[in-house]
């Protein structure tokens, strides 16, 4: 989102806002989980498994504004 104003005839005032709604919605993003079994005596020496999973996860996005100032 973007304002931009004639504030006189030499200055103009500029302004800026990034992510003021602050979310983004994910469909169906993949994550995977995983566990770790190790053991220094065993055999195997360690083991890994992971599981996939898919959700709808929202996002928080940190929201940002940004001005300027210009005489000419």
């Amino acid at each position: 989102m973007q304002l931009t104003g004639q504030l006189s005839d030499s200055t103009q005032l500029s302004l800026s806002g990034y992510d003021i709604l602050g979310r983004m919605r994910w469909k169906d993003m993949p994550s995977t989980r995983y566990a770790l079994d190790y053991d220094v005596n065993g055999r195997p020496l360690y083991t890994i498994e992971g599981q996939l999973s898919t959700d709808d996860v929202t996002q928080t996005l940190p929201w940002r504004v940004e001005g300027s100032f210009s005489i000419s």
